[in-house]
């Protein structure tokens, strides 16, 4: 399939000289953009489902207006732009109420600012972790059950991954920054943050 990592060997080939590090980690390089392009069309499939489920049952309503918070839950839950929502609503003869996404959209904002005040940085799966999970032999996490309001999932922890506690601040007050996520076989209370790597969810899962 046609992807951006198939770019990889021409950017080692020209840049290599200049980073030597892009050759030595060409594979790993690979790697993380292939997954991230599957991760990114993943998202984009499921979002463009559920675009026409919105406009199905806006329609189906006599209207043709994507709502604010329909614009935004399809941006926040499903990763899908705002602009492509507005662009794929006009050539389906629909509108979208920007002024009431932009205002979820700081609501969205202002308490995203107010976790961040808690000092401890988000705890994130990069593509790197995912692709090691893969290489492990782990399936990806099924979250069918999230469609299914009265699902009671079983879950098995796969995985964990966490982030250990960062550098004390230097003379000068200033932290470091928070040192990156890793798989871990187990969390301990020098972790900072952990995270947990499920077989089954009901929610959305990374």
């Amino acid at each position: 399939s046609e992807g951006f990592h198939k770019l990889v060997p021409t950017v080692v080939e020209v840049l290599g000289g200049h980073f030597p590090e892009l050759a030595t980690r060409q594979e790993f390089v690979t790697e993380v953009i292939k997954e991230e392009e599957a991760q990114f069309k993943s998202s984009l499939k499921k979002g463009v489902r559920k675009f026409k489920q919105v406009l199905e049952a806006n329609r189906a309503a006599g209207s043709n207006v994507v709502t604010g918070a329909q614009a935004f839950k399809l941006y926040a839950t499903h990763g899908f732009p705002v602009d492509l929502t507005t662009l794929m609503a006009e050539e389906a003869g629909f509108t979208v109420d920007e002024a009431a996404f932009n205002e979820k959209f700081e609501q969205h904002k202002l308490a995203s600012s107010k976790t961040k005040d808690t000092g401890i940085a988000p705890l994130v799966l990069e593509a790197e972790h995912t692709a090691e999970l893969e290489r492990s032999g782990f399936a990806p996490t099924e979250n069918s059950l999230k469609y299914d309001w009265t699902a009671a999932a079983k879950a098995r922890v796969l995985a964990v991954f966490a982030r250990d506690q960062p550098p004390a601040a230097g003379a000068d007050g200033v932290a470091p920054p928070a040192p990156p996520a890793r798989l871990v076989q187990t969390g301990t209370p020098e972790h900072q943050v952990v995270g947990v790597v499920l077989d089954v969810t009901s929610f959305y899962h990374e």
